[in-house]
């Protein structure tokens, strides 16, 4: 079978290696004409998501991270000032 996936993000490689490795032919169309290299800070994601990417083998273990107990996050409106709401 083959299958194609719009976009390289990290999703989009995340699927195609996963696919590829369980025996799928994989095409992924980028928009983007040159290396997707420095094309962002980082990934955030919660701890049971990056131990799951890890076990999975798409992030190396000595992947380099930090953990947060809290996330502030920018509200919308005026209502929400000055500091957003908490995520969890």
């Amino acid at each position: 079978m083959n299958i194609g996936i719009v976009g390289g993000s990290i999703a989009g490689c995340s699927a195609a290696y996963l696919l590829m490795r369980a025996g799928y032919s994989v095409d992924i169309f980028e928009r983007t004409g040159g290396n997707l290299v420095g094309r962002g800070g980082g990934i955030g994601t919660t701890s049971d998501t990056m131990n799951k990417l890890i076990n999975d083998g798409l992030i190396h273990e000595s992947f380099p991270r930090i953990s947060i107990e809290s996330m502030h996050l920018i509200g919308k409106s005026a209502a929400d000032e000055p500091h957003g709401r908490i995520a969890w």
